[in-house]
């Protein structure tokens, strides 16, 4: 439920936050659950999108920092140990996954 200008809604609805950066999305899950709003509704999923078919992208895995963006993408390939890969995906296909 929520409450615009006032006047309370018995709908509900979904809020998505999509991070790849796989510490930054582990800090984001565990404050979702820990506070309760994920099952109010707000789904944080692990995904980088674009838009080509589904894929991969190389982020630093989760030794690095959460919120240290600057050591991202850029800095990252398959053959670093010290990245992992993240789907990448359309945001078409992301609602159909989700059923949306």
């Amino acid at each position: 439920q929520y409450q615009v200008m006032g006047e309370k809604s018995t709908r509900k609805a979904l809020v998505y936050c999509l991070e790849p950066m796989p510490a930054t999305y582990k800090a984001l899950k565990k404050a979702a659950v820990r506070s309760g709003y994920e099952e109010k509704g707000l789904r944080v999923r692990q995904c980088a999108v674009n838009n080509y078919d589904a894929g991969y992208a190389y982020f630093r895995n989760a030794t690095t920092q959460a919120g240290a963006e600057k050591e991202g993408l850029g800095s990252c390939s398959k053959e670093s140990a010290e990245c992992e890969p993240v789907k990448t995906t359309r945001l078409d296909l992301l609602l159909e996954e989700e059923g949306l």
